[in-house]
């Protein structure tokens, strides 16, 4: 494909799109059009194999962080309990054999 200084091209899997900044003989230099605190999904190696599991994006100038964190990661938590039922403990051992 030819592409020209402006062009604005989006490579497969990327979740951002990138824009051509110089086309020479050889080279094309691009600028990722990154977007801030991006979700998407990638492929990482776990003890099940191959898994697909999302990634929040954070980037700055110098780095990009993948944070594949559980979203309430770190967050605090509070459920409400309804008791149903509190019942004696039974005393008898029970051997299971």
């Amino acid at each position: 494909h030819d592409v020209e200084v402006g062009d604005v091209i989006q490579f497969p899997e990327s979740p951002w799109n990138s824009t051509v900044l110089e086309v020479t003989g050889t080279n094309i230099t691009l600028q990722h059009n990154q977007i801030p605190d991006t979700t998407f999904y990638t492929t990482v190696q776990t003890m099940f194999g191959p898994q697909q599991v999302p990634a929040q994006v954070h980037f700055n100038e110098t780095d990009i962080i993948l944070d594949s964190n559980h979203f309430l990661a770190g967050k605090t938590l509070t459920f409400e309990v309804e008791v149903v039922a509190i019942e004696k403990a039974n005393t008898e051992l029970v051997s299971i054999e």
